[in-house]
């Protein structure tokens, strides 16, 4: 005989009673809305007037634009319906914004700043999987069970997670790092070879400038343009250090005898 198997109709039912909104909208957001009676009653009357014997239908409401901007990719069985060109398209942009992309911004900040990136990262992804309007409303260390998620929820997390920073997590994830804070963590140690951040990781990255330096030819267009980005630079940079320096002497006049008062000023005034 004749199957159907049903997309999600918008009256409450036994099969749908368990449903609250943020699930109604988690099943939007992947691209299946939901039938009013009235229409699923018609395709019900279409389905057995077409007199197919066997076989099996799928009288579903989708929603192709917000399949086709799926960050997680299209389910094989509905890819016909998305061109391969918007595929591609999908997958560039998500290749754009992760990956690669995710280590160089990290690898230009201090550790406390990465992990901050992080987990506003994942803040945004949580806030997006549960429907909400704001990470703000994500409390760092608040249990994702208790923020609502369940398995189908974590496997979209995973996936969201997956498509903003390339890399590969297992579906339990999240159960596995069970706050936001403790997951961004974990993100932390997933992302390797990053720079040392702070005094040391700059320190390299001049040997690195200095080095290119030396293969530029200062008599170049473009010479120019960077002698007056790294004067400048270096002026922000001393005007920086210059109260931490002067504070450093005030102390070090507090914490002097008069001999060593004396001393220096004979020494540097003469």
């Amino acid at each position: 005989g004749l199957s159907l198997a049903w997309g999600l109709w918008a009256g409450a039912s036994a099969m749908t009673s368990g449903l609250g909104e943020s699930d109604r909208r988690r099943i939007a957001r992947l691209g299946a809305e939901a039938l009013s009676e009235a229409e699923g009653l018609e395709l019900l009357d279409r389905a057995v007037a077409g007199g197919q014997d066997g076989g099996l239908l799928v009288p579903v409401r989708l929603n192709l634009p917000a399949l086709r901007s799926r960050s997680e990719g299209v389910p094989a069985v509905l890819r016909a319906l998305v061109p391969v060109r918007a595929r591609r398209q999908i997958a560039a942009g998500a290749a754009a914004g992760s990956g690669g992309g995710l280590a160089e911004r990290l690898a230009a900040m201090s550790e406390s700043r990465r992990a901050a990136h992080l987990l506003d990262l994942v803040r945004t992804e949580v806030a997006g999987t549960l429907g909400h309007r704001s990470a703000a409303m994500i409390e760092p260390e608040r249990a994702f069970n208790d923020l609502g998620f369940d398995s189908l929820t974590a496997v979209e997390l995973r996936n969201r997670l997956h498509a903003a920073t390339g890399l590969k997590l297992p579906a339990t994830v999240v159960f596995d790092h069970p706050t936001p804070a403790d997951l961004a963590r974990h993100l932390r140690t997933q992302i390797p070879n990053l720079p040392a951040a702070g005094p040391e990781g700059l320190l390299g990255e001049l040997d690195r400038i200095e080095q290119m330096l030396t293969d530029i030819d200062p008599t170049d267009e473009e010479s120019a343009d960077i002698q007056r980005r790294l004067a400048a630079l270096l002026d922000r940079f001393d005007k920086a250090a210059r109260p931490v320096e002067a504070e450093r002497v005030a102390d070090k006049i507090d914490a002097a005898t008069d001999d060593e008062i004396f001393a220096f000023i004979d020494t540097e005034l003469g």
